[in-house]
């Protein structure tokens, strides 16, 4: 048994994500769907490195998007106490 901040819980949690944007590269879909279709497409339109049509809230959209990455980061490291393992 190991601490949720040794090394096979990460590699785990990278080898989820990756597994998660290759299938959403190859299916067209995606976990994003439960929060709606417009996640869902930005999202495989991304990892399929497709044309993003921009409109006048894309700048807005992109800081959300981006907000939202921090603060999982931050809760995901957070009870780790921002330690990385070596």
């Amino acid at each position: 048994s190991w601490t949720i901040g040794e090394w096979p819980n990460i590699l785990i949690l990278f080898a989820c994500l990756g597994g998660t944007l290759l299938y959403a590269k190859l299916a067209g879909r995606s976990p994003l769907e439960c929060f709606g279709d417009r996640a869902n497409g930005r999202l495989v339109r991304t990892v399929r490195h497709e044309h993003v049509p921009r409109g006048p809230n894309s700048t807005l959209m992109r800081w959300l998007i981006w907000g939202s990455l921090a603060l999982a980061t931050i809760a995901i490291l957070a009870p780790l106490g921002f330690r990385v393992p070596p």
